[in-house]
């Protein structure tokens, strides 16, 4: 077994991981970051790109069939989101006196975060019409805040899901980077088995490399392995509250064919939406490149096939997605086994989100016939180590002086909003509370 000692190490490279770490790296910390999956590199196949997800993201299933894509690679699930930005909401942790908004305006500059200008979406016709079809109706289709430099983006490309060839959208991996030119070490392919705690503090990392076991001493640890791989590892731990009321803002892609030729096929996912009824309702609901909803269709195989009657007809295809921030009902066990029921308030919400967007579709000139629904993916796994349950306000995981948390695993419950900006304000509220009291 190889054994080395640090100040800090950082479980996990994804947004709260490479937030700590760099914050940490810049103090002139000792750090060692541990990262399950490898540097995958970014190529033009969809083969590779979907070598990213866990399971191929199809088969990342709760035992209820909710599809629940997750990233293991260097940089997490930031390698293939869509880029997009919102800010921390004020009630997330308001009941903890906790106020996250400095720092993600903070890190929105560092970064340039901005929506796309109105010259870059110009060519972009189906989105035009969806969005004059939901000013009608009362939904207001917005441009949305961007992790992308559009000077460098292909327009048309549409590939933020399946890794960024063009390097235009940041991701996790540049601050990984930055931390390690400054000192911090970085090993990939390290499957953390878990945390050896004596005496209420861990004492050291335990994990599998491919050159064999490898135990990390350490003075302090973060984890930063996502609300699926933080819960795993805290459970095997002996943390058992750790991995209830899980949550993962269930996805329906609704998608279908134009009555004349459009350019959706084309368009840039989820470069507009609505958050009118995020905090009321709890759903948001926004545009899906008509070819990005067409593949979205073999997540479901049973239901998929038919839609290769269409493939090619790429200029009649729209689409649009709705999100719902769920109940925290759910599970994640010890082995990454993970249970997803949806509660009545779920449905409810995803079926009025749904029939929204399908009436602004409609509007827009879908022919009704032709729209699919494709319904319970989640991409953003989180409350499975909650504030207020098994980590204190200090994010601290209770009864233990030197493990904190920096990940959705610790939302009280769904902000119901793509959580990267908000995951980078808590690595760096933090770092900062705890070097500098």
């Amino acid at each position: 077994m190889k054994e080395i000692f640090t100040e800090y190490v950082v479980v996990g490279s994804g947004p709260g991981g490479a937030s700590t770490a760099l914050e940490l790296a810049e103090k002139g910390k000792h750090v060692v970051i541990l990262e399950k999956g490898p540097r995958h590199p970014i190529t033009k196949s969809k083969i590779d790109a979907y070598g990213i997800y866990d399971k191929w993201a199809v088969f990342s299933r709760s035992r209820e069939g909710v599809i629940i894509d997750r990233a293991i690679t260097l940089g997490g699930c930031s390698v293939v989101f869509s880029g997009n930005a919102f800010d921390p909401p004020p009630w997330l942790f308001e009941p903890w006196g906790i106020d996250l908004s400095p720092y993600a305006t903070e890190i929105s500059r560092e970064i340039g975060i901005a929506p796309f200008s109105d010259a870059f979406c110009a060519p972009w016709t189906g989105i035009q019409r969806l969005r004059e079809a939901g000013d009608r109706l009362g939904v207001d289709l917005k441009p949305q805040e961007k992790f992308i430099d559009e000077t460098l983006c292909r327009n048309g490309c549409d590939g933020c899901m399946t890794g960024c060839r063009n390097d235009a959208k940041w991701t996790a991996r540049r601050w990984i980077d930055k931390a390690a030119s400054l000192g911090a070490t970085v090993i990939t392919e390290a499957d953390v088995s878990h945390l050896e705690i004596k005496e209420g503090r861990v004492q050291a990392v335990h994990a599998t490399t491919p050159d064999g076991k490898l135990r990390v001493d350490c003075e302090s640890a973060v984890l930063s392995a996502g609300g699926v791989g933080t819960a795993v590892i805290l459970q095997r731990s002996g943390i058992d509250k750790a991995g209830d009321h899980f949550f993962m803002d269930p996805m329906n892609v609704i998608w279908g064919m134009a009555d004349e030729p459009v350019s959706t096929g084309t368009e840039m996912t989820f470069s507009y939406a609505c958050d009118t009824w995020a905090d009321e309702k709890g759903y948001i609901l926004g545009n899906v490149s008509g070819k990005g909803a067409w593949l979205t269709r073999f997540m479901r195989p049973l239901s998929g096939w038919p839609a290769l009657l269409q493939s090619g007809k790429w200029d009649r295809m729209m689409g649009m997605f709705i999100k719902v921030a769920d109940d925290r009902v759910g599970s994640v066990d010890a082995r990454g086994q993970m249970t997803k029921p949806l509660t009545d308030a779920d449905l409810q919400k995803s079926r009025e989100a749904t029939d929204l967007a399908i009436s602004v579709m409609t509007q827009a000139g879908v022919a009704p016939s032709s729209i699919r629904v494709v319904k319970s993916i989640g991409g953003h796994p989180g409350g499975t180590a909650a504030i207020g349950e098994v980590v204190d306000e200090d994010f601290r995981v209770r009864g233990i002086k030197n493990l904190h948390l920096c990940d959705a695993s610790v939302f009280p419950k769904s902000p119901g909003r793509p959580p990267t900006l908000i995951i980078l304000a808590l690595g760096r509220h933090l770092v900062r509370h705890i070097l500098e009291p």
